[in-house]
């Protein structure tokens, strides 16, 4: 008898150890993503990491931190955008509402000095549209960035990701 219940025993727990784990539908699976991103608030290009802080079947809260490197042959620069992100969630297709930074430190070439750098930040607001999976590791992102300094300006970004 003691033979029979250890061996049930063991029967039922590696079945339930065995059971895929279960997952809400609309929950991202993935809470990180790298992102490439093309024009953007941090001007022609970003590359990005992307956390998803709140996980919600309908409801997401991500936060944004990047970077991008631009220069001329008088100038160069290093842009730190830095970003959080509300989803509004529709299966695989998301409305996005968000607000950010761009930190900056550029290198001027000057007759006297030779490099002179300087640091400003400005501000970025995002909305747009985002197709990613629940379960998925791809992502595209499409939004209206509009910057505000020193000037109100429009700008536009695309992104395409990797979710792990």
């Amino acid at each position: 008898m003691k033979y029979r219940s250890a061996l049930l025993f063991v029967l039922i727990l590696h079945q339930a150890m065995s059971q895929d784990t279960l997952v809400k539908p609309g929950i991202f699976s993935d809470r990180n993503s790298v992102q490439l991103e093309l024009l953007g608030p941090a001007g022609i290009y970003s590359l990005n990491y992307e956390r998803v802080l709140w996980n919600r079947s309908s409801w997401k809260t991500t936060t944004q931190i990047g970077f991008s490197i631009l220069g001329t042959r008088d100038w160069s620069g290093i842009n730190f955008p830095i970003a959080i992100t509300q989803l509004k969630s529709f299966t695989n297709h998301h409305v996005e509402i968000g607000i950010g930074t761009i930190a900056n430190v550029v290198f001027h070439k000057t007759n006297i000095y030779g490099y002179q750098w300087e640091r400003y930040m400005y501000f970025n607001g995002r909305l747009g549209y985002r197709f990613q999976k629940p379960e998925g590791k791809f992502l595209f992102r499409a939004g209206y960035t509009p910057l505000f300094y020193p000037e109100f300006g429009h700008w536009v970004g695309l992104s395409l990701g990797y979710s792990f």
